[in-house]
């Protein structure tokens, strides 16, 4: 059973690292590892998981085999099941990557992707998907756990992490 973790994301970073920590270093019960991690996210947020800086953000770099990621993964002693995420932004009519979710046009594109990708995995029966929902916009967020209320599966699993 391949495991996959997806990220609503946004311009919080630590939010991811979070919640990989809750998931590997459980409180109680078995640790859970992700075999793939896909972040759903936007073109500032991509930028800034990989550059740490946008024109508004500025924090260390998430990916990258010197980024924040890897080091919890290091710091847990789990540097060897460390997988690198893969990013999904979402794209507008044209083609063009949407910057932000705020528009009407930009939440139907990350509403469109996030309920493709969703569908992708959970048509698959050889994958357990977790959601995590508490990274990016509100809006990212309920569009999320609705994609989930139609796709998910009983052996999937929704979350969201406090920072």
């Amino acid at each position: 059973m391949t495991r996959v973790l997806l990220i609503t994301a946004g311009g919080t970073p630590q939010l991811v690292t979070e919640t990989l920590y809750a998931l590997l270093k459980p409180a109680q019960g078995a640790a859970w590892v992700p075999d793939r991690i896909i972040l759903a996210t936007t073109s500032e947020g991509e930028t800034l998981y990989f550059e740490g800086k946008t024109n508004r953000i500025t924090s260390l770099p998430l990916l990258g085999s010197d980024g924040r990621l890897m080091a919890l993964y290091q710091t847990l002693g789990r540097e060897g099941e460390y997988v690198e995420p893969e990013i999904r932004v979402a794209q507008l009519p044209g083609g063009e990557k949407i910057n932000d979710v705020r528009s009407d046009t930009e939440v139907s594109a990350y509403a469109e992707m996030l309920l493709a990708t969703v569908r992708q995995l959970t048509d698959d029966s050889g994958t357990e998907l977790h959601l995590s929902i508490a990274g990016g916009r509100k809006t990212m967020s309920f569009i999320a756990g609705q994609v989930m209320s139609l796709c998910g599966r009983a052996n999937d699993a929704m979350s969201h992490c406090l920072i």
